[in-house]
């Protein structure tokens, strides 16, 4: 989509919808403790009318609960994405086709816009600007929403537009300088990865003090950052 967006000269905005989970009304009888410091006198629970975060349901309740809104738009889901709206002048092209073409506007009146739908994060792709303000208005009315206007990063993944020579970049310099300081090898050196072949690893002297070694209990948790990273944002 990106790729797409910048040979296109599409706009890419990016909103994201405040308290996602407390919006949902729940379907069906969900009961909670008290909290502590409210008093009932008795041995009372709480029936819950809405979402809350935390709640098993609530993932479930809040996609539901935005997928029917943007419905509601005219924006249909996506059948290889459910997470990919696209407004009703949009087509998806022929598999079989050799061009690279995503979309085709059956009404050049209706400008075209497409809704990518992480969680409560969004991001808006359209040739007009005024669409893409048009739909935000009407999120707007609809969610407590934080505009943060062209994307600049989108779950950590830094993106950088060149608009004259119709160019992006995208990278995740940000968290990878956080990863490494909380692990503390914000001085380390540098290295291409992966590692060319032949390369042999020797074994650190555990009496060596010259040597920096993380700790046991880290190594599991620097892992999986790395590998999220890594792998699974690519």
């Amino acid at each position: 989509m990106l790729a797409l967006a910048a040979i296109h000269d599409w706009e890419i905005d990016q909103m994201d919808v405040v308290t996602d989970s407390l919006n949902p009304k729940i379907d069906g009888n969900v009961y909670m403790v008290l909290q502590q410091g409210i008093e009932s006198g008795g041995s009372q629970v709480c029936k819950l009318r809405k979402s809350l975060y935390g709640l098993k349901q609530a993932p479930c309740l809040w996609y539901e609960h935005i997928d029917q809104f943007l419905r509601s738009l005219s924006l249909k889901r996506c059948e290889y994405d459910p997470n990919i709206y696209l407004s009703a002048s949009i087509t998806l092209a022929n598999r079989n086709e050799t061009q690279l073409v995503i979309w085709k506007s059956k009404k050049s009146a209706d400008t075209p816009i497409i809704l990518l739908l992480y969680v409560d994060d969004m991001l808006l792709f359209s040739p007009s600007s005024d669409r893409v303000t048009a739909v935000k208005n009407l999120l707007r009315a609809k969610y407590k929403m934080t505009d943060l206007g062209p994307v600049r990063c989108f779950l950590a993944i830094e993106i950088v537009r060149d608009l004259s020579r119709h160019t992006l970049w995208i990278h995740q310099q940000r968290a990878v300088r956080k990863l490494l300081a909380t692990y503390g090898f914000s001085q380390g050196n540098g290295h291409w990865t992966p590692q060319p072949m032949g390369s042999k690893l020797q074994r650190l002297d555990p009496d060596s003090e010259s040597e920096t070694t993380l700790p046991e209990a880290d190594c599991p948790a620097m892992t999986g950052n790395h590998s999220l990273d890594s792998d699974g944002k690519r």
